[in-house]
């Protein structure tokens, strides 16, 4: 049902929308679930009844092997908080250069004052992990190759100017595994190499004012 062509080919028409997103299409998909599950006469709540323990399963079942192998959501959901905190000492991380001039609108407000640089990590739905209709598809790297290649079709569609480095497929992902950015995240980093701020993701995705904010702040303590 979840990765049927119909449910790709409804995900992808909403695609541009800004009233409806993906999640409101699983959310529908689930209730028809759970309504046809109990039956036509299922009253409101014992579907939303239903709805609960369908979005609490994670955590009933943390423990379940067959339910970890099930779930797309379990399977690929590759979000942690981590193990770095505030005021840590940033960790050093090699990766790919992709050699992108550093020009946007907000490098170009922090010029000469903050750099501003953007780690490529893995794919938050891969069409063989967790499609959700998208135009832009693309399977889930298994090379530096791959990953720099769909790096530079990002990079030439959108016009993208900011420094976009790569976490190495090679090496595990080293970046994510010890910084666990994934789907998205964003660090402030100080002069003296200390962690001054960590986000975290809202829904998938995070307002720039805060980071505005958050890079701000670590100026003026700086100065």
């Amino acid at each position: 049902m979840r990765l049927s062509a119909e449910t790709q080919h409804l995900l992808a028409s909403i695609e541009d929308r800004t009233d409806i997103d993906w999640m409101d299409i699983i959310s529908g998909l689930q209730t028809k679930l759970i309504t046809e599950a109990i039956g036509e006469n299922a009253t409101e709540d014992e579907v939303q009844h239903g709805l609960r323990i369908i979005r609490s399963a994670q955590q009933l079942y943390a423990n379940d092997d067959e339910f970890r192998t099930l779930s797309l959501y379990v399977r690929y959901n590759r979000a942690r908080v981590g193990d770095l905190t505030m005021g840590d000492r940033a960790i050093d991380i090699d990766l790919l250069n992709m050699d992108v001039p550093q020009l946007n609108e907000l490098m170009d407000y922090y010029q000469g004052r903050a750099d501003i640089v953007t780690v490529y990590i893995e794919e938050a739905h891969a069409t063989d992990e967790w499609p959700i209709g998208s135009r832009i598809c693309y399977l889930q790297p298994k090379s530096d190759a791959d990953r720099i290649r769909i790096a530079d079709d990002f990079i030439k569609s959108t016009g993208y100017r900011i420094l976009l480095l790569i976490d190495p497929v090679s090496r595990n992902n080293p970046f994510s595994q010890v910084y666990a950015p994934w789907p998205i995240r964003f660090y402030v980093i100080d002069q003296m190499k200390n962690l001054s701020y960590i986000a975290q993701p809202i829904q998938g995705s995070f307002p720039l004012e805060f980071i505005r904010n958050a890079l701000d702040q670590a100026i003026v303590q700086q100065s």
